[in-house]
Formats: structure tokens, C-alpha cells, sequence
């Protein structure tokens, strides 16, 4: 015999026209069980289930969400590192390369000065041929010659330094 409301009631009909009709069994009938009691039941233990299933998911999601905050703790740490040896690396790099203009720039004015080194050496011999030869007037417009040839150095000076600074200024090293 079920137990669900219709079948019980057609059980009872079922029961009644058998004793209208005279024919009823001589056995009592089933006791009809009241299923209130078995459904509450069913309905405490799904909502207990349910809740376990909130309390597990919350564990569980507290859980991923500390180790997401540890990994990214530890990532934004490896990040600053790595932006700390960067910048150490950009430094080192920018210090290389003004080491390297400033060489440049000693060699060249020593190639500069050897030049002009030489070229007063010569320029010496040179005027002593001419005193020698020409007298004190062909030496005092040496002497001014001298003195355009000196210009003219310190001019080329000028603008080789213009020259190194505005090359460091286009790399970006001042």
C-alpha cells in the first residue's frame, strides 16, 4: 500500500465499498502512515546538507582567496626586485656610456693638443727660418699670423666641445 495522500485516499474508498458491498476482508487494513513526519525529516536533513555545502564552499574559498593573497604578495615582492636590479642595471648602463664620452672626449682634446703641439713646433722652426732670413719685419707679421693661428685653434677647440655636448645631450646623458 502507498503511502501518498491520493493513494491513501483511494485505499480508503477502495476499503468503505468493500464494507458497503458486504465483501470487506476479514484482515484490518494497513495502518496509513503520515508522511508529515517522514518529509519534515527529509526537509531537515536537505537544509542541514545544504548548510554543510555553504560552510564547505566558504572554507574552501577562504582558502583559495589567503593563498591568492600569499602569491601575490610574493609576485608584487619579485616585481620590486626585479624593478630594483633594473634600475641598478639602467644606472650602470648610463654610467657606462658617460665614462665612454667622457674618454672620448679626453682622447679627443688630447689628439688636439698633440696637433697643436706640433703644429707650434713647427711653426717655431718655421719663424726662426723666416727671422733668420727675412728680419724683424717678416716676424712681427708672423707674430700676427701666431696669434690668428692661436684663434683659430681655440675656435676649432670651442666646436669640437659643442660638438661632444650636443651629442650627449641627443643621447640623453645630460
Amino acid at each position: 500500500m502507498s503511502t501518498r495522500p491520493d493513494d491513501v485516499a483511494a485505499n480508503v474508498r477502495e476499503i468503505l465499498g468493500l464494507v458497503r458491498d458486504g465483501s470487506a476482508p476479514t484482515q484490518k487494513p494497513e495502518a496509513v502512515i503520515d508522511p508529515t513526519a517522514n518529509v519534515l525529516s527529509l526537509v531537515a536533513a536537505a537544509d542541514r546538507r545544504q548548510d554543510d555545502l555553504r560552510n564547505n564552499d566558504k572554507t574552501w574559498r577562504d582558502r583559495l582567496d589567503s593563498q591568492t593573497q600569499k602569491w601575490r604578495d610574493k609576485l608584487d615582492a619579485e616585481r620590486q626586485r626585479a624593478d630594483a636590479n633594473a634600475s641598478k642595471a639602467e644606472a650602470g648602463r648610463l654610467d657606462a656610456l658617460l665614462l665612454a664620452n667622457t674618454n672620448n672626449v679626453a682622447l679627443a682634446l688630447a689628439k688636439q693638443e698633440a696637433v697643436t703641439q706640433e703644429q707650434a713646433r713647427r711653426l717655431a722652426v718655421l719663424e726662426q727660418n723666416q727671422y733668420q732670413q727675412g728680419g724683424a719685419t717678416i716676424q712681427r707679421t708672423e707674430a700676427r699670423g701666431q696669434g690668428n693661428f692661436n684663434i683659430s685653434q681655440a675656435i676649432t677647440i670651442g666646436g669640437i666641445l659643442v660638438l661632444v655636448l650636443v651629442d650627449l645631450k641627443t643621447k640623453g646623458v645630460i
